[in-house]
């Protein structure tokens, strides 16, 4: 069975936004906006992990209960 969240607008991630030119995926920018990608991809794990069945969902303190890799999503 698949699932299908609703989708992550642009507006979703405001406060990632990133407001000045840089080159991505390089050194510079990993260390210039690191909180900004590391908060836009806690949203978008955080959808998924809604649509998860509850024992493949994180814990309340956001650790795995062993489950790991792509076995979480089969």
């Amino acid at each position: 069975m698949s699932r299908i969240g609703e989708p992550i607008t642009y507006d979703d991630l405001a406060e990632f936004h990133i407001d000045e030119p840089y080159e991505p995926f390089t050194a510079e920018a990993e260390y210039a906006h690191r909180d900004e990608f590391q908060g836009a991809v806690d949203v978008v794990m955080e959808r998924i992990n809604a649509l998860l069945d509850p024992q493949y969902q994180f814990s309340d303190d956001l650790q795995s209960t062993g489950v790991r890799g792509t076995a979480r999503f089969m």
